[in-house]
């Protein structure tokens, strides 16, 4: 009894969770991506930190957090459509961003094919709307082949759009040099 009561208030915490606070309705705007209720921007109005259309905005973010709720779109990942999002919000238009996802660790398993996913979690991959959303706005999945080599995970069960690189590291070098900026969005 003690245990299913349990349960029924996890599977009630994770319902309530998915809702945008109730303050918040009507406040809240999905410029680009709207497949989540948390990747929405709180529309207010900002004084500083104005969109410079001189500026490329270029990401580099780092995605490495172990996929907890196999049914539920990874944090992650919706954390990187908020910032575009965002940035979409600040005035930025789709030309002058450049996103890419540095994938590795568990997190390459939110970015595993749908039959792939299905095979490992018994369930489809949350994730792939989403992915392909992002990638259709030409937001870039770079995959870790060193991560792919300690957990023996072949290519072929990645999703369609993800690229296999050397390293998350090179990967990272790679992109700073070429000028983007790092972001964390995971959850540790």
């Amino acid at each position: 009894m003690k245990r299913t009561l349990t349960i029924i208030l996890l599977f009630a915490a994770q319902a309530l969770m998915a809702q945008i606070p109730e303050h918040l309705t009507g406040k809240v705007s999905y410029p680009v991506f709207d497949q989540e209720p948390w990747i929405g921007v709180i529309d207010v109005e900002s004084t500083a930190m104005k969109y410079d259309a001189s500026v490329d905005y270029k990401v580099m973010i780092d995605v490495y957090d172990k996929v907890n709720n196999k049914s539920n779109a990874f944090t992650p990942l919706n954390e990187a459509a908020r910032t575009y999002n965002l940035l979409s919000s600040l005035g930025v238009p789709e030309e002058k961003v450049s996103m890419a996802l540095i994938i590795h660790g568990g997190a390459v398993d939110a970015f595993l094919s749908n039959e792939a996913y299905n095979e490992k979690f018994r369930e489809d991959n949350p994730n792939l709307t989403l992915i392909r959303a992002m990638q259709e706005k030409g937001v870039k999945f770079y995959v870790c082949s060193q991560t792919m080599g300690f957990r023996n995970l072949p290519a072929e069960d990645l999703c369609d759009v993800a690229e296999v690189t050397l390293s998350a590291k090179t990967t990272m070098i790679i992109l700073d040099q070429q000028g983007y900026s790092y972001l964390n969005v995971n959850e540790d």
